[in-house]
């Protein structure tokens, strides 16, 4: 996370061009079911794979998900979990 907040202050500092942020990741890191399996690349976990995955990663406690499902059913065009 440190390396990608470095990043970020660096390209924002750029004036005049582009910039790219090339990073080496793995997909789903630390969830069993998601982690380097390329058909979760760009798609949405249900409601049970999103209370599984947060669990998985230890933030069920530290995440408001009803809080934030609801603001995001309040924006335009979109649909969740």
């Amino acid at each position: 996370m440190n390396q990608l907040v470095e990043a970020f202050d660096k390209a924002k500092a750029v004036v005049g061009k582009p910039v790219v942020i090339l990073a080496k990741t793995i997909k789903g890191k630390g969830v069993s079911f998601m982690e380097n399996v390329a058909g979760w690349h760009g798609r949405t976990p249900n409601r049970a794979e999103l209370d599984a995955s947060l669990k998985e990663l230890g933030l069920t406690e530290r995440i408001p998900v009803d809080q934030l499902l609801d603001k995001a059913k309040k924006l335009p065009g979109a649909d969740g979990p």
